[in-house]
Parts: structure tokens; sequence; C-alpha cells
């Protein structure tokens, strides 16, 4: 029997493996079974000498992890394998792989107390003449270090025997795990949606990074603040914790401070950032939302520019609410000229649903139009902005009653630009798109288009009635459509 299967099958001296309850989705309990024993035997073929057992496993095993309904007990039995001390270095190749697909577990309950002797055995493995065995000790310490009930002694441990005589690469180790205990956070820098870098902190201690003019230095973090007194781009003061914020210089760019004030923290953060990079926006995006929903106040300019930036389905379901929240303020006349114009706030919000908005945003948008409550259009910005943003997602995403609120606009005869009266206007734009959305040829029903460059890069083919009668045309034409359905 290898060493890896023997940690499936013995009962290791500090945790057990345990089994959630099966919901009713998923495996029942005698299935629990079976698949702990199939997992410990393709396991077992994974560290096999032959190539095509290796291979067959891999495989088998890769199917699994691709079933959602076996997730989470795989990623208990996964966690088990990577805390064996003697675990091979393929082995744990393939399952630290597969662990960063599957969802987070909750720390293993413990069997028995941990005593000095069995820290001490670990130590004493980190110099082993083995990588596998030596990186398997490592791992096992760390996460010894992540429970809260094992730091303190475990902790003593490695400061006792730092104060021996140790091999240069055993005293690196338990120093880099020494410092796990000491608390820390990570800058991130997001640019273009994409997490770009970070910068690992320990708080309270100053890091001058290789060319920085200035130390970074925050003296204090918790889950919803941390202050800094030194910064690169940052200026002192306090930033939010958890969420985005504005990078004070570029546009394009946010920061996200994550809070590490555990070894259980940094070590999960070291797993968190391997997994999908869009969903990891996704939920730092929902995060920030919901955050500045409850704050229930105006959006600053950064921060109504950095909805770009965020996940286009959370800023969507974020703007429909916002809207209805908060009331519509003119941005001050220092603010930037943009492709809208000097717009007011609501204005920005729509703007960016108009840009890639996504039917999320609907129920909240119809609803504020109704209420009337953004500001009139103005000459430094002449765009009805919360319109384009409703006919930019119904042209894009269209919500399932889209085509009855297209029919319900038709009737309406103003401009969708203030000012420009041979421009385009709501209700020829709203029936252009209803008859592009049932196959039918807008020049038949007499409109005719009324293009303006905003608009196009917007997704919104602007149009006009060419008369009166052409309005009616299609009228008539939609109630004949109601009719037959």
């Amino acid at each position: 029997m290898s060493r890896t299967i023997a940690i499936l099958c013995l009962l290791l001296p500090i945790s057990v493996l345990v089994w959630p309850a099966a919901a009713e989705d998923g495996p029942t309990v005698d299935q629990c079974r079976e698949l702990r024993s199939n997992v410990a035997r393709l396991l077992k073929e994974l560290d096999s000498d032959q190539f095509e057992a290796r291979r067959r496993a891999a495989e088998e095993l890769e199917a699994m992890v691709a079933q959602s309904a076996l997730g989470r007990l795989l990623a208990v039995e996964f966690q088990q394998v990577l805390l064996g001390p003697d675990v091979s270095f393929e082995v744990r190749w393939h399952v630290e792989r597969w662990m960063t697909r599957l969802p987070q577990v909750e720390k293993l309950q413990v069997a028995a107390d941990v005593k000095p002797e069995h820290v001490g055995r670990l130590i004493d493995k980190l110099g082993d003449d083995s990588y596998a065995v030596r990186l398997g000790a490592a791992r096992r310490l760390q996460w010894l270090l992540s429970q809260s009930e094992y730091l303190p002694r475990v902790k003593q441990s490695i400061e006792s025997r730092l104060g021996e005589p140790l091999e240069v690469e055993v005293a690196r180790r338990l120093r880099e795990m020494l410092e796990l205990t000491r608390p820390a956070m990570v800058a991130e820098y997001w640019e273009g949606r994409h997490h770009l870098g970070e910068q690992h902190l320990l708080v309270g201690v100053p890091s001058m990074a290789e060319g920085a003019q200035r130390p970074s230095h925050f003296d204090r973090i918790d889950d919803e603040t941390a202050h800094c007194i030194s910064g690169n781009t940052l200026s002192p003061g306090d930033y939010p914790v958890a969420v985005a914020f504005p990078h004070p210089v570029s546009e394009t760019a946010f920061f996200h401070l994550v809070n590490l004030s555990t070894p259980r923290r940094r070590l999960a953060y070291s797993q968190y950032v391997k997994k999908n990079e869009a969903l990891r926006l996704a939920d730092v995006s929902r995060r920030t939302l919901d955050r500045l929903l409850q704050q229930e106040r105006t959006l600053t300019e950064p921060e109504l520019m950095m909805l770009a930036q965020l996940d286009p389905k959370e800023v969507s379901r974020f703007a429909g609410k916002y809207l209805c929240a908060v009331e519509d303020e003119q941005l001050p006349s220092s603010a930037r000229l943009r492709a809208a114009g000097r717009t007011s706030r609501h204005g920005m919000v729509c703007f960016q649903l108009a840009v890639e908005g996504t039917n999320d945003a609907m129920p909240g948008l119809l609803t504020a139009i109704a209420e009337k409550r953004f500001l009139p259009p103005t000459t430094m910005s002449p765009y009805r902005l919360h319109l384009l943003a409703a006919l930019s997602v119904a042209a894009r995403d269209p919500w399932p009653e889209a085509d009855a609120w297209l029919a319900d606009q038709i009737e309406r005869s103003e401009l969708l630009i203030d000012g420009q009266s041979h421009g385009p206007e709501l209700g020829a734009t709203a029936a252009a798109l209803l008859l592009q959305r049932r196959g039918q040829v807008r020049l038949h029903f007499g409109i005719r288009p009324a293009a303006e460059s905003l608009l196009i890069r917007l997704g919104v083919d602007g149009h006009r009635f060419t008369s009166d009668d052409a309005r009616k045309r299609v009228l008539q034409w939609w109630r004949q459509q109601q009719k037959k359905s």
C-alpha cells in the first residue's frame, strides 16, 4: 500500500475526514462511502509506476471534479490528502490543481489534541531528503497554524526550534511560517477588469519597493477600514477594505484591499487568487456595490467612472436599485466633459448601462423612468440617457417584456437628443427596434434612419417617422400581432 493511500485509510493524529450530510440533489451516505473508496483507489493509481494507469486515474478523477454535485465531497477528501506529509509530488500537483475548481471547505474537525512531539516530527521532516516529504510537512504545519486552537502552541514550537542550530533551508521555511502569524494585508491593483498586480504588506511594517519614492505603510486594518500612513499612489488616510475604490490617478483602474489578519486568511488568499478572475471580479463588484447601496448617497465622479471597471451584470443589478433610492444631481462645472457631455450623476449611471448594461437593470430603470427621477437634458449634455439605456438594453439583452415596452413607446414623440429637431425620436426608434426584432422591414412602415454618433456607439439605431400615418401603421401592425398571440 502506497504512502498516499495509507493517508486516506488511517486516522491522522490531528484530524478526521468529516463528510457533510447528503443533500437531496447530492450523493447519499452509501454513495459517499463508495466515492471515498473510488477516490482512494484512483489516487493510488495516480501514484502508479505505469503511465497508462496514471493517465486513466487522472481522467477518471478529472471527470469527478467536473460534476458539481460531487464538488463539496471531493474538496473535503482532497484537502485531507493535501494535509498528508508523505504524499508524492505528482499526486499533490494534480490534487492542488483540482482544488482550485472545487468549493472552499470549512476546517476539518479535530479528532485528537496536537502534542508538541507531533509538531516536532513535522519540523524534522522539513529537512527530509525527499522534496515531497518536505513539501507535505510544510503544508501540514501551515494548516496547523491556520487553526486558531493550535496557533499559539505551534508558533511557540517554531520559535523554540529557531533558537537551535538548523539547516539553512529548514530555518528559512520556519521563518516563513512564523511570518504567517503576523497580521498582514494585500493591496490588489485592477485595471481594465484584470487583476494586474498586488502588494503584500505586514501591518505596521513599512515596505520599500525597488524604485519607490516612499514606503508603503498601513498601521491598522480590520474588515471595514485600513489606515495608510505612507504610500506611492495612495495619500495618507482611511480606505475601505474588501471593496473596490477608485485609483486616484487612473480612471481605468481601482484598488482592492484585503485583510489577512490571521494565518488562516493568508493561506486561504493564496488559494483564492487562483480562482477564475472573472468570478473574483464579480465577487469584488457585488461587495462594492452592495456597500454603496447601503450608504444611500450620491456617488462621486471617480466612483461613477469606476462602474465601467466592475462586472457589468453586478453594475446592472446595482444601477436599477440606485436610481430609485438616491436623488439625481448635476455634476459640478469642474467635472470633465465626456462622450455624453457633462451630464448628471444618474446620467453617468445610465450611460454605463447603455454601453454594456444587462436586463438585470430593467425593473429599477423602468421604475425610475416612470417616476421621472432624472434631471432634464442640458446644453452641456442634451441626451436623454435613461431612455437610451433602456433602448440599448432592449437591443442587446432584451428582458421578457421588452417588446411590450417598446410598443408602449411608439406614440411618444420626444427627442432622444434635446434641441435636435430632426434627430432621432423615442417612438420611431422604439418602433424600428420592435419591427427588427419581429423580422419586419422598417422602411415599409415609413420609418427612416436618423443616425447620430453617440447612439451608434451605444448600439441604438436612431429613427424618425416620415409621417403621422407611419406611426399609425406601426401601431396597427402591433395590434394585429397581439391578436395573433
